[in-house]
Order: structure tokens, then sequence, then C-alpha cells
């Protein structure tokens, strides 16, 4: 008894929020950062890195005054956030 597959045609996996796969349709996030070079470059990197999956990181930059009540409002969609000590 011999059996026999149809070959199908490779298709992208989609998620239910779009299609992360797809990279003409990425996903867009702004990651918010204190503009002070320890916390800003990471953010960079980070962004860097969401593009290998098909993400689209803005950065948002914010001034160190602004950042606790930013934060207190959570208003932000990812944050940078390192602890130092």
């Amino acid at each position: 008894m011999t059996r026999t597959c149809k070959k199908t045609a490779w298709r992208p996996a989609r998620s239910r929020s779009g299609s992360v796969t797809d990279r003409t349709n990425p996903l867009a996030v702004k990651v918010a950062a204190l503009n002070i070079p320890l916390y800003r470059d990471p953010a960079v990197m980070l962004i860097d890195q969401l593009k290998e999956i098909s993400i689209a990181g803005e950065l948002e930059v914010v001034e160190t005054a602004n950042w606790n009540p930013k934060v207190t409002r959570r208003d932000y969609m990812v944050g940078d956030c390192h602890v130092v000590g």
C-alpha cells in the first residue's frame, strides 16, 4: 500500500493581531528611554534586534524630569529601565 501526499505551497504563520512574520506590514512599537547614553544606547540596540523579527521600533527619548511622571501614568509601550548599583 502506497501513500501519496499532495504538495502544498508554504504559507508564513500569521498571528491574530496581524502578520508578525510579514515584512511588508510590521508590528509598530514605541520604545521609551531616558535621554542619557546609559539608557538610550541599549534602547537603540533593542530596536535593531526587534527589526530582525519584523517589529518596527520607534525610539521615544524622554527627558529626565519627565520620566517619572510618564512611568506613573503608564504612558509607554516598552520602557527601557536599568537598575544600576
